[in-house]
């Protein structure tokens, strides 16, 4: 028997949080290099929500445009989200 994932990619799991009030959009502009750290590691000390920086300096147009912090920074939304995991049975 196969053990299926609860989320099959990170645009489900974001799906939900964003559902859920548990994501926050950054659309303003953001440099790579000194705003996004300091920003996750502030809301994240804070318990804060996922955030998902849409508009990053410099990238606009790259295919790698968007970054997504803290999607299990609270121990309750990976608890609370997470399928047990069980060892495949084989026989020897």
């Amino acid at each position: 028997m196969r053990n299926e994932p609860g989320f099959m990619d990170l645009r489900q799991w974001i799906g939900l949080l964003e559902r859920e009030g548990e994501l926050h959009r950054i659309t303003a502009p953001v440099s790579w290099d000194r705003e996004i750290g300091t920003i996750a590691r502030k809301v994240l000390e804070r318990k804060g929500p996922a955030l998902l920086f849409e508009n990053i300096r410099g990238y606009q147009n790259a295919r790698g445009r968007r970054v997504f912090t803290g999607g299990i920074g609270s121990r309750s939304h990976w608890a609370s989200r997470r399928t047990p995991v069980t060892a495949r049975s084989s026989s020897m």
